[in-house]
Protein backbone atom coordinates (compact mmCIF):
# COMPACT_ATOMS: atom_id res chain seq x y z
CA UNK A 1 0.00 0.00 0.00
CA UNK A 2 1.57 3.29 -1.14
CA UNK A 3 -0.22 6.62 -0.58
CA UNK A 4 -3.46 4.70 -0.04
CA UNK A 5 -3.17 2.81 -3.33
CA UNK A 6 -2.50 -0.91 -3.70
CA UNK A 7 0.47 -1.60 -5.96
CA UNK A 8 1.59 -4.93 -7.37
CA UNK A 9 4.97 -6.49 -6.79
CA UNK A 10 7.27 -7.17 -9.71
CA UNK A 11 7.33 -10.75 -10.96
CA UNK A 12 10.68 -11.73 -9.46
CA UNK A 13 11.53 -14.96 -7.70
CA UNK A 14 14.68 -16.01 -5.90
CA UNK A 15 16.57 -18.40 -8.14
CA UNK A 16 17.22 -21.97 -7.09
CA UNK A 17 20.74 -23.36 -6.95
CA UNK A 18 22.10 -24.17 -10.37
CA UNK A 19 25.22 -24.18 -12.54
CA UNK A 20 25.77 -20.86 -14.31
CA UNK A 21 26.02 -21.35 -18.08
CA UNK A 22 27.15 -18.55 -20.38
CA UNK A 23 29.86 -19.36 -22.89
CA UNK A 24 30.88 -15.71 -23.22
CA UNK A 25 31.80 -15.10 -19.58
CA UNK A 26 34.61 -16.38 -17.41
CA UNK A 27 32.07 -17.37 -14.71
CA UNK A 28 30.72 -20.08 -17.01
CA UNK A 29 30.35 -23.37 -15.11
CA UNK A 30 30.42 -21.83 -11.62
CA UNK A 31 27.90 -23.12 -9.05
CA UNK A 32 25.25 -20.68 -7.90
CA UNK A 33 24.23 -21.62 -4.37
CA UNK A 34 20.70 -21.57 -2.96
CA UNK A 35 19.56 -18.22 -1.50
CA UNK A 36 18.02 -18.69 1.95
CA UNK A 37 15.99 -16.29 4.14
CA UNK A 38 19.19 -15.62 6.12
CA UNK A 39 20.62 -14.00 2.93
CA UNK A 40 17.64 -11.68 2.32
CA UNK A 41 17.10 -8.17 3.69
CA UNK A 42 13.46 -7.04 3.52
CA UNK A 43 11.85 -3.60 3.77
CA UNK A 44 8.40 -3.43 5.39
CA UNK A 45 7.97 0.34 5.02
CA UNK A 46 6.37 2.08 7.98
CA UNK A 47 4.48 -0.99 9.22
CA UNK A 48 5.57 -2.97 12.25
CA UNK A 49 4.34 -6.24 10.73
CA UNK A 50 7.12 -8.58 9.60
CA UNK A 51 6.09 -11.18 6.98
CA UNK A 52 6.87 -14.79 7.75
CA UNK A 53 9.56 -16.62 5.85
CA UNK A 54 8.10 -18.93 3.16
CA UNK A 55 10.50 -21.64 4.39
CA UNK A 56 11.86 -22.25 7.89
CA UNK A 57 14.44 -19.65 8.86
CA UNK A 58 14.89 -15.97 9.76
CA UNK A 59 15.42 -12.90 7.58
CA UNK A 60 18.96 -11.53 7.55
CA UNK A 61 17.63 -8.08 8.43
CA UNK A 62 14.33 -6.19 8.52
CA UNK A 63 14.36 -2.53 7.39
CA UNK A 64 11.39 -0.23 8.09
CA UNK A 65 11.98 2.71 5.75
CA UNK A 66 8.95 4.00 3.77
CA UNK A 67 11.21 6.18 1.59
CA UNK A 68 12.96 3.19 -0.02
CA UNK A 69 11.42 1.78 -3.23
CA UNK A 70 12.77 -1.75 -2.91
CA UNK A 71 10.94 -4.49 -0.99
CA UNK A 72 13.85 -6.90 -0.57
CA UNK A 73 17.36 -7.59 -1.81
CA UNK A 74 20.05 -10.27 -1.64
CA UNK A 75 23.51 -10.73 -3.09
CA UNK A 76 24.23 -12.85 -6.13
CA UNK A 77 26.55 -15.66 -5.02
CA UNK A 78 28.62 -15.56 -8.23
CA UNK A 79 28.91 -11.88 -9.18
CA UNK A 80 28.37 -10.41 -5.71
CA UNK A 81 25.87 -7.86 -7.02
CA UNK A 82 22.68 -6.96 -5.22
CA UNK A 83 19.42 -8.24 -6.70
CA UNK A 84 16.35 -6.24 -5.77
CA UNK A 85 12.65 -7.02 -5.58
CA UNK A 86 10.70 -3.85 -6.37
CA UNK A 87 7.16 -2.72 -6.98
CA UNK A 88 5.88 -3.42 -10.48
CA UNK A 89 7.42 -0.98 -12.91
CA UNK A 90 4.17 -0.11 -14.67
CA UNK A 91 2.53 0.97 -11.41
CA UNK A 92 0.98 4.41 -11.72
CA UNK A 93 3.14 5.76 -8.86
CA UNK A 94 6.29 5.47 -10.99
CA UNK A 95 4.57 6.78 -14.12
CA UNK A 96 3.17 9.83 -12.34
CA UNK A 97 6.62 10.54 -10.86
CA UNK A 98 8.17 10.22 -14.32
CA UNK A 99 5.68 12.53 -15.99
CA UNK A 100 5.90 15.09 -13.18
CA UNK A 101 9.68 15.08 -13.57
CA UNK A 102 9.17 15.79 -17.28
CA UNK A 103 6.97 18.75 -16.36
CA UNK A 104 9.64 20.15 -14.05
CA UNK A 105 12.26 19.59 -16.74
CA UNK A 106 10.20 21.61 -19.21
CA UNK A 107 10.26 24.59 -16.82
CA UNK A 108 14.08 24.55 -16.87
CA UNK A 109 14.39 23.64 -20.55
CA UNK A 110 15.53 27.09 -21.70
CA UNK A 111 18.15 27.26 -18.96
CA UNK A 112 19.46 23.78 -19.83
CA UNK A 113 19.74 24.70 -23.53
CA UNK A 114 21.55 27.90 -22.68
CA UNK A 115 23.96 26.02 -20.41
CA UNK A 116 24.95 23.33 -22.90
CA UNK A 117 25.32 25.96 -25.64
CA UNK A 118 27.81 27.79 -23.44
CA UNK A 119 29.58 24.51 -22.60
CA UNK A 120 30.28 23.89 -26.31
CA UNK A 121 33.09 26.46 -26.10
CA UNK A 122 34.57 25.31 -22.79
CA UNK A 123 38.26 24.44 -22.73
CA UNK A 124 37.58 21.39 -20.55
CA UNK A 125 37.05 18.30 -22.74
CA UNK A 126 34.66 16.66 -20.25
CA UNK A 127 32.40 19.76 -20.25
CA UNK A 128 32.32 19.72 -24.05
CA UNK A 129 31.43 16.02 -24.17
CA UNK A 130 28.63 16.44 -21.61
CA UNK A 131 27.28 19.39 -23.61
CA UNK A 132 27.24 17.37 -26.85
CA UNK A 133 25.52 14.39 -25.20
CA UNK A 134 22.90 16.67 -23.60
CA UNK A 135 22.30 18.34 -26.96
CA UNK A 136 21.78 15.00 -28.74
CA UNK A 137 19.39 13.77 -26.03
CA UNK A 138 17.48 17.06 -26.13
CA UNK A 139 17.19 17.46 -29.90
CA UNK A 140 17.12 13.84 -31.14
CA UNK A 141 15.67 12.00 -28.11
CA UNK A 142 18.56 9.54 -28.25
CA UNK A 143 18.89 7.28 -25.22
CA UNK A 144 21.86 8.05 -22.96
CA UNK A 145 23.30 4.52 -22.99
CA UNK A 146 25.84 3.38 -20.41
CA UNK A 147 28.58 0.87 -19.80
CA UNK A 148 27.78 -2.00 -17.42
CA UNK A 149 30.38 -3.46 -15.09
CA UNK A 150 33.20 -1.58 -16.77
CA UNK A 151 32.67 -3.21 -20.16
CA UNK A 152 30.15 -3.14 -22.98
CA UNK A 153 28.24 -6.43 -22.70
CA UNK A 154 25.90 -5.86 -25.66
CA UNK A 155 26.33 -4.35 -29.15
CA UNK A 156 23.72 -1.65 -28.39
CA UNK A 157 24.83 1.97 -28.45
CA UNK A 158 23.62 5.17 -26.79
CA UNK A 159 24.83 8.78 -26.58
CA UNK A 160 27.48 7.98 -23.97
CA UNK A 161 28.85 5.00 -25.92
CA UNK A 162 28.82 6.42 -29.46
CA UNK A 163 32.02 5.78 -31.41
CA UNK A 164 33.58 7.59 -34.35
CA UNK A 165 32.32 4.86 -36.70
CA UNK A 166 28.71 5.53 -35.60
CA UNK A 167 28.62 9.20 -36.70
CA UNK A 168 29.48 10.76 -40.07
CA UNK A 169 29.59 14.53 -40.55
CA UNK A 170 28.26 15.89 -43.85
CA UNK A 171 29.08 19.54 -44.47
CA UNK A 172 27.81 22.00 -43.57
CA UNK A 173 25.56 20.84 -40.70
CA UNK A 174 24.26 17.33 -41.27
CA UNK A 175 25.00 14.41 -38.95
CA UNK A 176 24.49 10.83 -40.13
CA UNK A 177 23.96 8.26 -37.36
CA UNK A 178 24.34 4.51 -37.86
CA UNK A 179 24.30 2.25 -34.81
CA UNK A 180 22.37 -0.52 -33.06
CA UNK A 181 20.02 0.92 -30.43
CA UNK A 182 17.83 -0.48 -27.70
CA UNK A 183 16.24 -3.90 -28.32
CA UNK A 184 18.85 -4.43 -31.08
CA UNK A 185 16.95 -2.10 -33.45
CA UNK A 186 19.17 -0.34 -36.00
CA UNK A 187 19.14 3.45 -35.82
CA UNK A 188 19.89 5.14 -39.15
CA UNK A 189 19.20 8.83 -39.44
CA UNK A 190 20.51 11.99 -41.11
CA UNK A 191 19.68 15.06 -39.07
CA UNK A 192 19.66 18.78 -39.74
CA UNK A 193 18.95 21.25 -36.93
CA UNK A 194 15.28 21.97 -37.55
CA UNK A 195 11.82 21.35 -36.11
CA UNK A 196 10.64 17.78 -36.67
CA UNK A 197 7.00 18.34 -35.80
CA UNK A 198 4.70 21.22 -36.78
CA UNK A 199 1.42 22.20 -35.23
CA UNK A 200 -1.70 21.65 -37.32
CA UNK A 201 -4.96 23.60 -37.15
CA UNK A 202 -7.73 21.15 -36.17
CA UNK A 203 -10.61 23.57 -35.69
CA UNK A 204 -12.34 22.87 -39.01
CA UNK A 205 -11.62 19.13 -39.17
CA UNK A 206 -14.02 16.26 -38.49
CA UNK A 207 -13.49 13.87 -35.57
CA UNK A 208 -12.07 11.22 -37.91
CA UNK A 209 -9.62 13.73 -39.39
CA UNK A 210 -8.51 14.81 -35.91
CA UNK A 211 -7.85 11.20 -34.96
CA UNK A 212 -5.73 10.72 -38.08
CA UNK A 213 -3.68 13.78 -37.06
CA UNK A 214 -3.33 12.25 -33.56
CA UNK A 215 -2.09 8.90 -34.89
CA UNK A 216 0.24 10.56 -37.41
CA UNK A 217 1.73 12.68 -34.61
CA UNK A 218 2.23 9.54 -32.54
CA UNK A 219 3.94 7.90 -35.50
CA UNK A 220 6.26 10.88 -35.98
CA UNK A 221 7.38 10.58 -32.36
CA UNK A 222 7.72 6.78 -32.68
CA UNK A 223 9.99 7.35 -35.72
CA UNK A 224 11.88 9.92 -33.67
CA UNK A 225 12.42 7.34 -30.90
CA UNK A 226 13.14 4.50 -33.37
CA UNK A 227 10.29 2.28 -32.10
CA UNK A 228 10.21 0.08 -35.19
CA UNK A 229 8.64 -3.37 -35.39
CA UNK A 230 7.95 -6.02 -38.03
CA UNK A 231 4.71 -5.81 -40.00
CA UNK A 232 2.46 -8.82 -39.35
CA UNK A 233 0.93 -10.83 -42.21
CA UNK A 234 -2.68 -10.11 -41.22
CA UNK A 235 -1.91 -6.36 -41.16
CA UNK A 236 -0.56 -6.49 -44.70
CA UNK A 237 -3.67 -8.42 -45.79
CA UNK A 238 -5.94 -5.89 -44.06
CA UNK A 239 -4.19 -2.98 -45.78
CA UNK A 240 -4.40 -4.78 -49.15
CA UNK A 241 -8.16 -5.34 -48.80
CA UNK A 242 -8.74 -1.70 -47.88
CA UNK A 243 -6.71 -0.59 -50.91
CA UNK A 244 -8.81 -2.84 -53.19
CA UNK A 245 -12.05 -1.44 -51.72
CA UNK A 246 -10.88 2.12 -52.32
CA UNK A 247 -9.93 1.30 -55.93
CA UNK A 248 -13.35 -0.29 -56.54
CA UNK A 249 -15.13 2.75 -55.11
CA UNK A 250 -13.05 5.09 -57.25
CA UNK A 251 -14.02 3.01 -60.29
CA UNK A 252 -17.65 3.35 -59.22
CA UNK A 253 -17.20 7.13 -59.03
CA UNK A 254 -15.91 7.08 -62.60
CA UNK A 255 -19.03 5.18 -63.71
CA UNK A 256 -21.29 7.67 -61.95
CA UNK A 257 -19.37 10.53 -63.57
CA UNK A 258 -20.08 8.98 -66.97
CA UNK A 259 -23.79 8.95 -66.12
CA UNK A 260 -23.42 12.59 -65.02
CA UNK A 261 -22.22 13.41 -68.53
CA UNK A 262 -24.83 11.24 -70.25
CA UNK A 263 -27.81 12.59 -68.34
CA UNK A 264 -27.83 15.71 -70.52
CA UNK A 265 -28.25 13.51 -73.58
CA UNK A 266 -31.84 13.42 -74.84
CA UNK A 267 -31.85 9.60 -75.02
CA UNK A 268 -31.38 9.33 -71.20
CA UNK A 269 -34.70 10.71 -70.04
CA UNK A 270 -34.47 9.52 -66.39
CA UNK A 271 -31.11 11.13 -65.55
CA UNK A 272 -32.21 14.22 -67.43
CA UNK A 273 -35.12 14.60 -64.97
CA UNK A 274 -34.77 16.43 -61.63
CA UNK A 275 -35.36 13.17 -59.67
CA UNK A 276 -32.63 11.41 -61.64
CA UNK A 277 -30.16 14.24 -61.08
CA UNK A 278 -30.83 14.27 -57.31
CA UNK A 279 -30.46 10.47 -56.99
CA UNK A 280 -27.17 10.48 -58.89
CA UNK A 281 -25.76 13.32 -56.79
CA UNK A 282 -26.72 11.51 -53.56
CA UNK A 283 -25.10 8.26 -54.74
CA UNK A 284 -21.85 10.04 -55.67
CA UNK A 285 -21.78 11.85 -52.32
CA UNK A 286 -22.25 8.57 -50.40
CA UNK A 287 -19.45 6.90 -52.33
CA UNK A 288 -17.14 9.87 -51.68
CA UNK A 289 -17.89 9.66 -47.94
CA UNK A 290 -17.15 5.92 -47.97
CA UNK A 291 -13.83 6.51 -49.77
CA UNK A 292 -12.90 9.15 -47.19
CA UNK A 293 -13.78 6.78 -44.34
CA UNK A 294 -11.72 3.91 -45.80
CA UNK A 295 -8.80 6.26 -46.51
CA UNK A 296 -8.78 7.27 -42.84
CA UNK A 297 -8.76 3.61 -41.81
CA UNK A 298 -5.94 2.94 -44.25
CA UNK A 299 -3.95 5.83 -42.78
CA UNK A 300 -4.50 4.61 -39.21
CA UNK A 301 -3.33 1.09 -40.11
CA UNK A 302 -0.29 2.48 -41.92
CA UNK A 303 0.62 4.44 -38.78
CA UNK A 304 0.69 1.37 -36.55
CA UNK A 305 2.06 -1.18 -39.04
CA UNK A 306 5.77 -0.50 -38.73
CA UNK A 307 6.06 1.30 -35.35
CA UNK A 308 5.11 0.39 -31.77
CA UNK A 309 2.55 3.10 -30.98
CA UNK A 310 1.39 1.18 -27.88
CA UNK A 311 4.88 1.44 -26.37
CA UNK A 312 4.87 5.17 -27.01
CA UNK A 313 1.44 5.79 -25.44
CA UNK A 314 2.01 3.61 -22.39
CA UNK A 315 5.55 4.65 -21.50
CA UNK A 316 6.28 8.05 -23.03
CA UNK A 317 2.99 9.95 -23.27
CA UNK A 318 1.52 11.50 -20.14
CA UNK A 319 -2.16 10.37 -20.21
CA UNK A 320 -3.20 13.69 -18.68
CA UNK A 321 -2.00 15.43 -21.85
CA UNK A 322 -3.95 12.96 -24.01
CA UNK A 323 -7.13 13.50 -21.98
CA UNK A 324 -6.70 17.28 -22.18
CA UNK A 325 -6.25 17.02 -25.97
CA UNK A 326 -9.41 14.91 -26.29
CA UNK A 327 -11.44 17.36 -24.19
CA UNK A 328 -10.12 20.34 -26.15
CA UNK A 329 -11.12 18.82 -29.48
CA UNK A 330 -14.30 17.13 -28.17
CA UNK A 331 -13.18 13.57 -28.81
CA UNK A 332 -14.03 10.60 -26.60
CA UNK A 333 -10.98 9.34 -24.69
CA UNK A 334 -11.94 5.78 -25.65
CA UNK A 335 -11.29 6.65 -29.32
CA UNK A 336 -7.54 6.88 -28.68
CA UNK A 337 -7.53 3.52 -26.85
CA UNK A 338 -5.63 4.62 -23.73
CA UNK A 339 -7.07 1.92 -21.49
CA UNK A 340 -4.24 2.45 -19.02
CA UNK A 341 -5.80 5.82 -18.08
CA UNK A 342 -8.47 3.96 -16.16
CA UNK A 343 -5.89 2.13 -14.03
CA UNK A 344 -4.44 4.23 -11.23
CA UNK A 345 -4.87 7.66 -12.86
CA UNK A 346 -8.35 8.65 -11.72
CA UNK A 347 -7.24 11.07 -9.00
CA UNK A 348 -4.37 12.57 -10.99
CA UNK A 349 -6.49 13.27 -14.10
Amino acid sequence: MVLGEKLQEADKEIENKWVYVDGKKMENGMFKRQINPSDVIINTGDTSHTPRCPIPGRWKKVVRDPHLKWLAYWKDSIFGRRKYMNLKYCSSMFDISKFNTARELKINQAEIKQQYTVDFTRSNLMDKQCAIVTYLIDTLALRPGHVKDGEITAPTVGCCTLMVKNVILHEPSCLEFRFTGKALVDYENEVEVENLLNKEDLREKTEEDKLVVYWNSNKEVAIFLNHRRETLDFEEEQARKLSIQICELNASIDQKSELEIQRTHPSDKYYASEAGKLELDIEIEKIMEKIHELSLQEGTIACSQTYRLETLRENYLDPRITVAWCLRHRISVSKVSISFVAVGYGKEI
